[in-house]
């Protein structure tokens, strides 16, 4: 397994991620072990010889929505209602 250091650019930013490089070969050996070490957005090239034929990508974690149920507390008042009383 090669590392491989790659800039991307997009969105107006650049960033340089390091991507594993494997050969078909050692993916076929290796496959379970490969995706067990993946982490999230960390991405595997498969190549054979020096041609990249598959590309492997760590699933980020979907968000769990409901987390911050009751933590959200709403200081601002009701615009109009502030405006009724400083009339009255």
């Amino acid at each position: 397994m090669d590392k491989l250091r790659v800039k991307r650019a997009g969105q107006g930013l650049e960033r340089e991620i390091v991507m594993i490089a494997v050969s078909v070969e050692q993916a076929q050996e290796k496959l379970v072990e490969i995706i067990d070490t993946l982490k999230p957005g960390e991405e595997v090239e498969i190549r054979r010889g020096d041609q990249a034929v598959a590309k492997l990508v760590g699933q980020k974690r979907q968000r769990q929505f409901g987390l911050g149920k009751g933590r959200l507390k709403i200081v601002r008042e009701d615009v109009r209602k502030r405006s009724a009383e400083s009339i009255g």
